[in-house]
């Protein structure tokens, strides 16, 4: 998807956040992409299967994630499944912080699951998940920051019960 909006050649920084392993990396490794990659990850048991593939682990302070170093830095971030794991109070600042970090004409990637509360009657524990989206919250979440929607979509990835929504942002 990535793909049909961003050339990969022309990526030299990549950022990912609460990536839970290294899949992400190998993929874009398996395409050819050689940009430099860069994770945040919160989970330190995770470090060191990061470490042995030369991926720089990004540390944010308790109260951003911005990174003054690394403004602009970004042609790439992606949050696949991490976003929903947050207090969605301090959602807005995160992604505040994000278009700090992103270069001119990058893009920033999510994909959360689309769960409803109101409609949804499956008997499951949704837990550690600590907000929830459908495509219009999603969006009016988007429309108060920097970034412009380029593509959003609700798509049936697992069954028709389970949703993914998938937005890409610059």
């Amino acid at each position: 998807l990535i793909g049909l909006f961003k050339n990969y050649e022309t990526m030299h920084n990549i950022l990912e956040i609460g990536p839970g392993g290294i899949k992400g990396y190998q993929t874009f490794r398996m395409m050819g992409n050689k940009a430099k990659y860069y994770v945040f990850e919160e989970d330190s048991t995770k470090y060191d299967i990061i470490n042995k593939q030369n991926i720089n682990i990004l540390t944010p302070s308790s109260d951003s994630f911005f990174i003054k170093e690394y403004e602009n830095s970004f042609d790439l971030t992606l949050m696949s499944h991490s976003l929903e794991h947050f207090q969605y109070n301090k959602i807005l600042s995160i992604i505040d912080d994000i278009c700090s970090m992103t270069a001119i004409g990058g893009v920033l990637m999510i994909e959360v699951p689309s769960e409803n509360y109101l409609i949804d009657e499956r008997d499951v524990n949704h837990s550690p998940h600590l907000c929830f989206f459908t495509i219009d919250s999603l969006r009016n979440l988007i429309l108060k920051t920097k970034f412009d929607i380029i593509y959003i979509d609700g798509s049936h990835k697992y069954n028709q019960v389970k949703k993914d929504l998938e937005i890409l942002i610059n």
